[in-house]
């Protein structure tokens, strides 16, 4: 198991109502990913279609002098996803709607400073 699947399982089962976690290129490309039971995602239309958002929030940052972007959040009707962007991926976690934004979003920081360097 590497260090990476390793990060996103210790995620998936410490952070309260988690279905998978996952971490992509800014490019859409997932790069590894872990499930909870059946669970599953079609991770190449997930990264398709929030890679352009991703970068146009990043863009949007820059011109704006804010800064680098650090995340964003996406509440759907079904599950929420909460994207922590590093330099060169991201990482997200999948929860369930009545999960805690709060407590994903501190979950992903504490991840990304365990395991995933590139966070």
């Amino acid at each position: 198991m590497t260090e990476v699947a390793d990060t996103l399982r210790r995620l998936t089962r410490d952070l309260r109502g988690c279905q998978g976690a996952f971490v992509m290129d800014f490019d859409g490309l997932p790069l590894e990913a872990v499930w909870r039971g059946t669970a599953g995602a079609d991770l190449d239309a997930i990264g398709a279609e929030f890679a352009a958002v991703l970068r146009e929030a990043r863009q949007a940052g820059q011109d704006l002098g804010l800064g680098p972007l650090r995340g964003l959040s996406v509440r759907a009707q079904g599950p929420t996803m909460i994207f922590r962007c590093g330099r060169d991926s991201l990482l997200v976690a999948v929860v369930v709607r009545s999960a805690s934004a709060a407590a994903a979003r501190r979950a992903l920081v504490d991840a990304a400073r365990q395991g995933l360097t590139a966070l």
